[in-house]
């Protein structure tokens, strides 16, 4: 069975019950020693005390560094009888794709991540800009998990039902339990040291966004060689935090738009593995499932107790998709920043990708003519001037009206009728939507969002409403996990990628400078061509 873990916090201590899906703190000593559920749970500050000899008593998986060793580490008469700690250390160095990823590694579950809008359990700020890592081209994680010491406390084996002492326990159900227990309770805690630490990188260019991706591959998957190391004075194993980001050519950084954010537990001010064994701290909560107590079993035994694993997958798209929306809706507000200052005008996604497709076809024509010139270069055959009438000089038959061009010919009916076939599958495919109390309205968007202030704030409108649902999703799911399982439950949002095909798009205006500038370049040019005209009639 796999360690259950949850980012740890100065409020956590040992029974204490715990929610796994949304990590929340549920019902002190929910769970409790056999002599502290004999005594009846004395007064808090016995039970206080009792803690403290649990946790003193409290078996440790790794060797403990307690006050005194460290105060004998750090005498200078007593430096030769110093033990080396042992210690569990892991390295990882990785390109990542989602901000998911990241939570993963921090052990953050996507539903505490949406219901409380943070990648930290701590109560402090938010280290990482999700919006950075979104709109770059590629980013970089590295991470260090030290372990000094694991407190584990074996002797919380009973579970301490509601109404313990003169008044009888009183009957929960499976949903009342949940809410006030949780899932699971914290059995011990993991002391060492954390350092995670993300990059995120927007190339200036398309060619260096694929330098950078090249190189990055090679760093990461290419082993170094036994002399590299022993010149570099690193063990087999060993991590450079540096990272030596010479051979990522450390150009990069400064040509192109870097964000760096970092976030440290344990080990002072330097993330040392000898730090860290002088200065742990708690990283991590044990959590152990109500399900392997034999006392569950015994007062709760006809209980279901919550499945919230088969909703872990839908969190974590619901994840990627809240994350998407707090994109728009950033971008959205300095959209409607710049068109109010007049710094940009706006146009329809219509028109948007009209003049996309419009580009590309002009570079296109202008790709095969270069190709042409330069082919008939190649054969000594004369090139041919613009607007110059190529082949023979015989018109070309205009068709008739009412013939059908042969690009532009209307379908078959056998096209026709395999079209209606196709929806009429995809209509029998698509099951009809579950209604209820916990269900979904779905919101189905296809018509183009105007090209005016009040179209940019229906639009935040709209993702105001998609990202308050899918928090409530969340809170429908730690409730009833088991709705994760329906192939036709309506999703509180719609694709945020067909979400941003509807949205505005800005087109920055230009300034006077720009216009004038532009004039003047346009003037040279026509002064070039009449210069070039004079001094060569024949032309």
């Amino acid at each position: 069975m796999a360690t259950l873990l949850a980012p740890y916090n100065q409020a956590m201590q040992l029974g204490t019950g715990f929610n796994s899906f949304t990590q929340q703190l549920c019902i002190d000593n929910a769970v409790v020693s056999p002599r502290q559920l004999r005594t009846g749970l004395q007064e808090d500050n016995e039970s206080l005390a009792d803690q403290t000899a649990n946790t003193n008593n409290a078996e440790r998986d790794v060797a403990p560094v307690d006050a005194s060793t460290k105060k004998d580490a750090r005498g200078p008469d007593q430096q030769n009888n110093n033990r080396p700690i042992a210690q569990d250390v892991s390295y990882k160095a990785s390109i990542i794709d989602k901000v998911t990823d990241v939570a993963s590694e921090m052990n953050i579950n996507a539903a505490f991540a949406i219901k409380y809008d943070a990648f930290d359990a701590k109560g402090k700020f938010d280290f990482l800009n999700t919006s950075k890592v979104k709109e770059s081209d590629i980013s970089f994680l590295f991470s260090v998990k030290v372990i000094n010491q694991v407190l584990y406390d074996h002797t919380l084996t009973e579970i301490v039902p509601i109404g313990i002492g003169d008044d009888e326990p009183a009957a929960l159900d499976a949903q009342t339990f949940t809410d006030i227990y949780g899932d699971c309770f914290i059995s011990g805690f993991q002391e060492g040291g954390t350092f995670t630490a993300v990059i995120s990188v927007k190339a200036k260019s398309e060619k260096k966004k694929r330098d950078i991706k090249a190189k990055a591959d090679v760093f990461f998957t290419k082993p170094k060689s036994e002399e590299a190391r022993k010149a570099s004075g690193k063990g087999k194993n060993s991590f450079d935090l540096n990272l030596s980001f010479d051979n990522l050519n450390d150009s990069f950084l400064r040509e192109n738009e870097t964000t760096i954010s970092v976030s440290y537990t344990g080990g002072g001010q330097k993330l040392k593995t000898p730090l860290v064994a002088e200065t742990p701290m708690r990283t991590h909560a044990i959590l152990t499932k109500y399900i392997s107590l034999r006392s569950y079993h015994t007062r709760f035994g006809g209980m279901s107790p919550p499945n919230f694993e088969v909703a872990a997958v839908y969190c974590m798209l619901l994840q990627e998709a809240y994350l998407d929306y707090k994109t728009v809706a950033k971008d959205l507000q300095v959209l409607a920043f710049d068109v109010s200052s007049g710094k940009a005008d706006l146009i329809t996604s219509s028109e948007y990708r009209q003049k996309v497709e419009e580009a590309k076809k002009e570079k296109a024509r202008m790709a095969a003519e270069k190709k042409k010139k330069v082919d008939a270069i190649n054969h000594g055959l004369p090139t041919e001037e613009p607007g110059s009438k190529s082949g023979s000089d015989t018109p070309v038959s205009k068709p008739k009206e009412g013939d059908a061009h042969p690009d532009e010919s209307t379908p078959s009916k056998d096209i026709k009728q395999s079209e209606k076939a196709a929806e009429t599958d995809l209509g029998e495919t698509i099951s009809k939507p579950s209604s209820g109390p916990n269900h979904w309205q779905q919101i189905n968007i296809t018509k183009e969002y105007k090209a005016t202030l009040q179209g940019l704030e229906d639009a935040r409108s709209m993702v105001r409403t998609f990202l308050v649902r899918i928090v409530q999703e969340i809170n429908i799911l730690s409730k009833s996990p088991n709705l994760a399982l329906e192939n036709n439950r309506v999703q509180p949002h719609m694709s945020p990628f067909l979400f941003k095909e509807l949205l505005p798009v800005g087109q920055p205006v230009a300034t006077a400078e720009e216009q004038d500038r532009e004039l003047d370049n346009v003037t040279d040019r026509i002064g070039q061509v009449r210069a070039l005209k004079d001094n060569n009639p024949a032309v």
